[in-house]
């Protein structure tokens, strides 16, 4: 079955289209503090290793319930310069990769799933805001639309099992002005937009604040047996890093530990993004509200527009 979207590309055009662009993360071109190696023998109470949002968001918490213990957290190239500052910026409660998916996997959780995932965001905004964090958090919801006919039916089918407003075709066009939406599910609370490298560096600051010690370009090659010890060496920077953490610390099961480092093979699925100036006239674009402009799109496949 063919889409509106499967028309043939002339894949000449495509490179030719794609020749002056430049690969990488447009979120990570900007201005960004440096943090220190790690050197020489350090001791703390809570060894966090990643500087993405799993590991700052963990060395966070654990400072803030724990201020008088010490907490270093290292990584092995820059703060937020992985997958937490490459992504798409839009924050989906789904846990599941979309109800569906989730009923057809977990039936008897999915409940449970949901709520978990809508309390997991407002917990990321409950934070955001009371930390003061400039990552450019809004709470837009998601609009999913339909291109083909038969997709009608499945938006009509969750809006009236409490899914989001179903919206007919002029009320979905005034959003999004497409011939090809046929009509959108609105859901106001499900998703968010954030600026990804810029939330990153913000928790980053905020855990220094909080009195965690950061340290990049800082590679842990192993861990001891114990679990306590973490040797990081340098050998191209001739200098060797010791991380230790003391008897009667935080427990070890708060430290986070990258994927990479515990052996477990990954099958890493990716979007690729492309980046262009407007595709409409500055007036048309003046006349949308901001929420208009930045707000997720997704149907017939999946696609995003901010």
């Amino acid at each position: 079955m063919q889409t509106v979207f499967d028309a043939d590309v002339d894949p000449g055009l495509v490179e030719r289209s794609l020749a002056a662009s430049t690969f990488g993360s447009m979120w990570l071109d900007i201005p960004r503090p440096g943090y220190p190696q790690a050197t020489g023998s350090i001791i703390c109470d809570l060894l966090v290793v990643g500087g993405g949002y799993a590991g700052l968001w963990t060395a966070l918490h654990a400072a803030r319930r724990n201020p008088d213990r010490r907490i270093v957290l290292i990584e092995a190239n820059r703060i937020g310069w992985a997958a937490s500052g490459r992504n798409g910026g839009f924050v989906d409660a789904s846990l599941t990769h979309g109800l569906e998916n989730g009923k057809t996997r977990w039936p008897n959780e999915i409940d449970t799933l949901e709520a978990m995932g809508t309390e997991n965001l407002d917990g990321m905004q409950a934070d955001i805001e009371s930390l003061g964090l400039d990552a450019e958090w809004q709470r837009t919801g998601m609009l999913s639309v339909a291109t083909e006919p038969h997709q009608v039916d499945w938006l009509a089918d969750g809006a009236a099992k409490g899914n989001g407003k179903l919206l007919g075709p002029r009320e979905v066009r005034d959003e999004v002005h497409s011939p090809t939406y046929l009509s959108g599910l609105y859901s106001p609370d499900t998703c968010a937009i954030v600026h990804p490298a810029k939330l990153a560096l913000e928790l980053a600051r905020a855990c220094r604040e909080a009195g965690v010690c950061i340290y990049e370009h800082t590679n842990a090659h192993g861990m001891n047996s114990a679990g306590v010890a973490l040797a990081c060496p340098e050998p191209e920077a001739g200098c060797m890093a010791l991380l230790n953490t003391r008897a009667g610390g935080l427990p070890r099961h708060a430290a986070t530990l990258s994927r990479r480092h515990l052996g477990v093979a990954d099958a890493p699925v990716r979007y690729v993004i492309v980046i262009v100036p407007p595709l409409v006239p500055p007036p048309v674009l003046a006349g949308l509200a901001p929420d208009e402009l930045r707000t997720p799109w997704s149907g017939g496949g999946f696609r995003a527009w901010t």
